[in-house]
């Protein structure tokens, strides 16, 4: 008499299992993918947030307590300006440029009375994102700054 010994998975079996467990894996693939992309543009966004909202609180910080302003001053005057997407006071970089990473800034103001709009645009690879900030100094300004300008000038 004949025992059969049937041990083991048929070709077949293997064939199969293989092609199932790669469609689990091409599926778990792209789903990581999509999650890795959100998580990149998600954590993006909040640096560009945070550097806006920095340079916002140094911005007010400084002009709160203002008593004159304008686009032109002598060396009694204090100096903020954006430029090389950057901000600078008096010639000095505000921020050093680890807190920038990848991210420009560029600034425009105008101003009349006591209150002072900053338009901040953030630029970061291939994206921009604007924000606009109004700032009320405790003080009324008698310059009037009706054209946006990237350098002010303060006492």
């Amino acid at each position: 008499m004949r025992i059969s010994n049937r041990k083991g998975f048929t070709l077949i079996e293997v064939v199969a299992t293989v092609a199932i467990a790669s469609l689990v894996m091409v599926a778990l693939v792209s789903f990581f993918s999509v999650v890795s992309k959100v998580f990149v543009a998600s954590a993006l966004e909040s640096e560009e947030r945070l550097i806006s909202s920095n340079a916002k609180a140094y911005l007010k910080n400084e002009l709160t307590y203002v008593t004159e302003i304008g686009v032109s001053g002598d060396g009694s005057y204090s100096k903020v300006e954006f430029t090389g997407g950057r901000i600078y006071k008096n010639g000095v970089q505000v921020f050093d440029n680890e807190f920038y990473g990848n991210t420009s800034i560029y600034g425009e103001v105008t101003g009349l009375g006591s209150v002072l709009t900053f338009t901040l645009r953030l630029e970061n690879g291939g994206t921009n994102r604007t924000e606009v900030y109004v700032i009320k100094t405790l003080n009324k300004i008698d310059t009037a700054i009706s054209t946006p300008v990237t350098t002010l000038y303060y006492k």
